[in-house]
């Protein structure tokens, strides 16, 4: 008789003992009976012995074969230790749900291997040599740090027809999905139909599908999201994670991992190369690189074609959304049949309404922020649990029916552009017009095929679009950035200033105003394009805070219903942490102290030794109602 231990699709890092005469192989699904119910699970270790009474079991084999690799399996154990979640929810994102419904998978390879070799465009000088300095046998981190319009896609292009003539895929994660229909078609005039996608707009059964023809090799790159982390990379030679200084590759819900750091641990288990590209590379990233050299550092310091980068200047509105100098630029735009970008850091039409009588702010009841003024829907929306209201017509503290709309929202833009330039093709990009993907899909074409003149937009308008009728960039309203209780926000706000003024100019100078006050220090760096100084500056201070790079962080976060409990909870790990020898700051409120009706305290670990301090927090602080979040890029 064998014994195997089954781990379930659920938020359990323990996995439960079933038996059979037959000799499975770890990784293959089964079907059991868990809790009276049918239920697939995975084979995730063979158990030599055991004294548990009354094993059930296996009711059947599902497949001949695993369908998750041994690799992938000690990449889940690593995940659920280090980023303190179980092993069962780690799982259940590692896999497609149709995976867990006894959907039949097709083990059979039938490798496809269809190239366009005249699409790919010929490297210069600066790009071949960092083409033939990556090597593709063995593993490395390659940043890949150049200004925006170097030509960084082309260069691995070039290294991924390589690792296919070898028989082998490739991976590239990109940050928004906005951006997979951009990539998709550039992809696929070099790698025709052999380009898969993987993003959560997907249904679960084209998931399954785009999962099933990556692992089959009918698909050889594979295009994805967050969430393509966990896929089979059996036969994959290159990893790619394009834009690497995104926010958007850590996950902020339990299991809260960063798809950027697993795929790099699943390369050093693969031994295959892994490129990080970007022209604002994380603090992170470029200290490994420049200073302690764990990743080889490349850089691109011209623009393909020699063209220039765009002018800066900077400007204020007066009692209008826009100033005349952009207005003006706008028309000139206009005139000249181009498009033109503005960011606006705020979806929605204004940031709040407010009572001008007696100041009073409308919140959303279930989360201590404001509510944000959508007048498209005409509703109050909050941006955290997404519950929507009426718009009130008084106020419910002082009666008044004197209520205003403050601040500036990319529906406000829209409107006031509209108004200002009346019948032109001007199209909105944030996350309500691109909440389906048709939607998307329709305004990224039209904007990659010329037709839109004016694009407003939040930072999705920053990330890696290359259109070549942008010649005029707009950044409005950024001041809200520095507001952001985060160490990282000088980061933040200069990678979305130099990013979304990338966007302009690509073949030739084009030309960027900033409609923000920026501090100092933050206005040098930006008029001379000059982000690497800004690390190289940043380094020394995080250096004397004992920031990261130089630590690590862990945030531990108390929520409930009960403000009493929640408080009670947090004061009890402050104890536990307190009687470890610790380093810790707090505890305190979250400062939005209330999401979804449950009230929020947290405590921010700074740890120097963090497989140390994970072992104490797993031994000590697991199952004490806390969530945790290591690596934390968000501190809200």
């Amino acid at each position: 008789m064998n014994y195997y231990g089954v781990l379930f699709n659920i938020a359990l890092s323990k996995s439960f003992i079933y038996k059979s005469n037959q000799d499975i192989q770890i990784g293959t699904r089964v079907l059991v009976d868990f809790h009276n119910r049918k239920k697939v699970g995975i084979v995730f270790e063979k158990i030599p012995q055991t004294d548990v009474s009354e094993i059930k079991d296996v009711i059947s084999i599902l497949d001949d074969k695993p369908i998750i690799s041994q690799e992938l399996i000690k990449t889940i154990n690593f995940a659920s230790y280090y980023y303190l979640c179980p092993k069962g929810l780690i799982l259940k994102n590692a896999l497609p749900s149709k995976v867990f419904l006894q959907e039949p998978v097709d083990f059979e390879n039938n490798i496809k291997t269809q190239m366009n070799h005249e699409k790919f465009f010929k490297l210069n000088d600066e790009q071949k040599n960092i083409y033939k300095s990556i090597k593709l046998e063995k593993f490395s981190v390659n940043l890949i740090f150049g200004i925006t319009g170097s030509g960084k896609t082309e260069i691995f292009l070039h290294l991924i027809r390589g690792v296919i003539k070898d028989g082998k895929n490739a991976i590239v994660l990109v940050p928004e999905i906005s951006l997979t229909n951009q990539y998709k078609r550039i992809f696929e005039e070099k790698f025709l139909d052999t380009v898969g996608l993987f993003h959560s707009q997907l249904t679960p059964k084209q998931k399954f599908i785009e999962w099933s023809l990556f692992r089959n090799q009918e698909k050889r790159v594979l295009l994805g999201t967050r969430s393509a982390a966990f896929v089979d990379l059996s036969n994959t030679g290159l990893i790619v994670v394009d834009e690497e200084n995104d926010d958007s590759y850590k996950q902020e819900n339990t299991p809260s991992y960063n798809a950027k750091d697993l795929l790099i641990y699943r390369a050093k288990q693969l031994n295959i190369p892994v490129i990080l590209s970007s022209a604002t590379p994380t603090v992170e990233t470029y200290y490994k690189a420049a200073i302690t050299k764990k990743f080889n550092l490349f850089k691109l310091q011209n623009r393909v074609n020699n063209c220039q980068l765009p002018t800066i200047e900077f400007a204020k509105p007066y009692n209008t959304l826009l100033s005349t100098q952009s207005i003006e630029a706008i028309k000139n735009s206009l005139l000249n049949n181009q498009t033109c970008a503005i960011l606006v850091n705020r979806r929605g039409f204004a940031h709040f309404l407010v009572c001008s009588d007696c100041g009073y702010i409308f919140r959303c009841p279930n989360c201590n922020v404001s509510l944000v003024y959508h007048k498209k829907t005409k509703d109050l929306k909050c941006h955290f649990c997404e519950s929507s209201f009426d718009i009130p017509k008084q106020c419910p503290h002082c009666s008044s029916y004197n209520i205003k709309d403050v601040g500036t929202g990319t529906q406000k833009m829209e409107e006031f552009l509209r108004k200002n330039f009346g019948n032109i093709n001007i199209e909105r990009l944030d996350r309500d017009t691109a909440s389906s993907k048709k939607n998307t899909y329709n305004i990224v074409s039209s904007l990659i095929d010329g037709k839109i003149d004016i694009i407003v937009g939040t930072s999705m308008i920053s990330k890696g679009y290359d259109i070549e009728k942008i010649k005029l960039v707009i950044i409005s309203n950024i001041e809200s950035i520095f507001a952001l209780p985060d160490f990282r926000v000088d980061e933040k706000a200069l990678s979305l200033i130099i990013q979304t003024a990338g966007r302009s100019g690509r073949k030739e100078q084009g030309r960027v105003i900033i409609e923000s006050k920026l501090p100092p220090r933050l206005e040098c760096f930006v008029e001379n394009n000059d982000y690497e100084g800004f690390l190289n500056e940043e380094i020394k201070i995080r250096r004397s805070l004992d920031y990261p790079p130089f630590s690590h962080l862990i945030r531990i976060i108390s929520q409930n219903p009960s403000e009493q409990v929640a408080k009670q909870n947090i004061q009890k790990c402050a104890r536990i942490l307190k009687n470890g020898n610790i380093n810790f700051l707090g505890p305190t409120k979250c400062p939005i102290d209330k999401i979804k009706n449950k009230y929020r305290y947290h405590i921010i670990i700074k740890s120097n030794d963090i497989f140390k301090t994970l072992d104490f927090i797993a031994n000590n602080l697991y199952e004490k109602n806390l969530n945790f979040d290591v690596d934390p890029i968000s501190f809200f």
